[in-house]
C-alpha cells in the first residue's frame, strides 16, 4: 500500500512538473537556489564582516598606542625651573674667554671672522646679564653650519638669535653670514658680591 502511495505522489509531481514547463521549472530552481544562498550566505557574510571590523579596531588601537612605554616624569615646580635656569648661566668674569672660544671655533671651521661687536646689559627683572655678540663670518654653508653647531655645544648658555645670509655671486660657494648670539651670564664667585659690569667693547682680530 505504501509503495502505491509513493508511486501516486511521484506521478502527481511528474504531472505538475510537466504542466509547469521548462521555463517555469528553471525559474523555480533559480529561486530555490537563491533562497538557499540567502539562508546560508547572509549569516556567513555577517560573521566575516564582524571579523574584519574587529581586526580594523585592533589595528587602530595598536596605531594609537605609543611605540615606546610612556614613563611618567615627576612634576617640576616653578622654583625648580628657576633654579635650573640660574644654575645653567655662565660667569660674567669669563665673558672674555667665551669670546676667545667663538674666534677659535670659527678658525677651526675654516671661517673668516675679522671683528665683532659686543653689548652687555643687566636684566634686573630676570636677575641675569645678557651679553650680545654680533659678528660676520665668511665661508661655505657647510662650514657655517658646523660652526654654529659646535658653538652651541661649547657654550650651552648661548642662544643663536639671528642669521643673515648674503652671497656676493650666485655661482660662488662662499657666503657671508651675520650672526647674533646672546650669552646668558650671572656673577659668581668673588665677583658675585658686586663690581662693575663688563663694558661694551669692539674687538678686531682674534
Amino acid at each position: 500500500m505504501a509503495i502505491q502511495s509513493l508511486r501516486r505522489l511521484f506521478l502527481q509531481a511528474k504531472l505538475r512538473v510537466s504542466q509547469l514547463g521548462a521555463v517555469n521549472l528553471l525559474a523555480a530552481l533559480f529561486w530555490g537556489l537563491a533562497l538557499s544562498a540567502w539562508l546560508w550566505g547572509v549569516p556567513y557574510l555577517r560573521q566575516q564582516l564582524g571579523v574584519q571590523q574587529a581586526a580594523i579596531f585592533d589595528l587602530r588601537k595598536s596605531m594609537q598606542a605609543p611605540m615606546y612605554p610612556v614613563i611618567a616624569t615627576p612634576a617640576i615646580s616653578e622654583g625648580d625651573r628657576l633654579k635650573a635656569f640660574y644654575d645653567s648661566l655662565g660667569d660674567t668674569d669669563y665673558a672674555e674667554q667665551q669670546v676667545k672660544t667663538i674666534f677659535s671655533l670659527a678658525a677651526a671651521s675654516g671661517l673668516s671672522l675679522a671683528q665683532a661687536d659686543y653689548r652687555m646689559s643687566e636684566e634686573k627683572a630676570g636677575g641675569f646679564t645678557a651679553y650680545r655678540v654680533r659678528f660676520p663670518v665668511r665661508g661655505s654653508y657647510k662650514a657655517v653650519r658646523q660652526f654654529c653647531m659646535q658653538l652651541l655645544l661649547a657654550i650651552p648658555f648661548a642662544s643663536l638669535d639671528e642669521l643673515q645670509f648674503k652671497r656676493t655671486e650666485v655661482s660662488s660657494e662662499v657666503i657671508e653670514v651675520n650672526l647674533q648670539l646672546t650669552l646668558y651670564l650671572a656673577r659668581r664667585g668673588a665677583g658675585a658680591a658686586g663690581g662693575a659690569a663688563v663694558p661694551a667693547v669692539r674687538q678686531a682680530g682674534s
